[in-house]
């Protein structure tokens, strides 16, 4: 509930265990679709009104379907070294960021 980016923590597990993107994709998928159910499940017995989001979460479901579809399209055509060298190339990306972000809250925190 409290961090927002555990996708790329779970990503490096699962890349260290797998060695198929179908297998990779397929298991972090699996992990990571529990949160939301759980954040949902929470935030409901917290008393959040989830029907004015009605609309934004419909649009945000579609979306995924359609990401998913597109997704799963091009990991098919997509060859097993691009998948690796593309899948940590992001994990490189994402973790710099997160390091980044971390070196910037705590300066700003120091400033004031």
């Amino acid at each position: 509930m409290f961090v927002g980016r555990t996708g790329s923590v779970v990503a490096s597990f699962i890349r260290a265990t797998t060695d198929e993107r179908r297998i990779t994709v397929g298991t972090h998928t699996a992990f990571i679709s529990r949160q939301p159910r759980v954040k949902i499940l929470t935030f409901g017995l917290l008393g959040f009104a989830f029907a004015p989001y009605l609309p934004l979460m419909i649009g945000m479901i579609l979306f995924g379907i359609t990401g998913t579809w597109l997704g799963k399209g091009i990991l098919t055509r997509m060859s097993e070294r691009v998948f690796r060298l593309a899948f940590n190339a992001v994990l490189t990306l994402s973790a710099t960021r997160l390091i980044y972000q971390f070196v910037r809250g705590c300066l700003k925190t120091k400033q004031q």
